[in-house]
């Protein structure tokens, strides 16, 4: 069993029933345990995968959330091997 704090509350990511299908900023911020600003370089670095959705004055940046479990899956891997932290990758 895969489990992860987000909105105060563990989360099995083993169960995908627990998070909505696109999350937003925030939430995978939160969800990653790094800043919106961390998400946002992320993004112009293409660590992160993404997509913008909306018309032409209104555009919202989502993500899908099995590709941020992934995501979250390997920071995990990688800093329990490393002992470093997320905010190594800004």
């Amino acid at each position: 069993m895969y489990l992860i704090e987000f909105k105060g509350g563990l989360v099995n990511l083993n169960t995908s029933n627990q998070l909505p299908e696109f999350l937003t900023k925030k939430e995978v911020a939160e969800l990653l345990r790094v800043s919106i600003k961390t998400i946002n370089n992320w993004i112009k670095k293409g660590i992160i995968p993404y997509m913008r959705v909306g018309g032409p004055k209104r555009k919202r940046t989502l993500f899908r959330r099995s590709e941020i479990i992934d995501v979250e899956k390997y920071f995990s891997y990688s800093n329990n091997r490393s002992g470093g932290n997320q905010s190594d990758v800004e």
